[in-house]
């Protein structure tokens, strides 16, 4: 998932962020689906620095791999 974020541009994603379903009945454990997705995407950035970075993809590129510490 961290690999997927890092592309995805979702700086927010840390251990925090993961659910399990546990089974009552049988005590069984498993994964939840994902959630708190809400930093992908440049989310947080304003419309005229969203145009900036979209017109160029090296630039995206950058911005995604410098926030999630890859490739730098």
């Amino acid at each position: 998932m961290f690999v997927v974020d890092a592309f995805l541009g979702n700086f927010d994603r840390h251990n925090g962020n993961w659910g399990y379903l546990v089974d009552a009945k049988t005590v069984q454990t498993t994964n939840a689906t994902i959630f708190d997705c809400g930093s992908c995407l440049l989310s947080q950035a304003v419309d005229n620095i969203m145009n900036k970075i979209n017109a160029n993809i090296e630039k995206l590129q950058r911005k995604i791999t410098q926030e999630k510490g890859f490739l730098t």
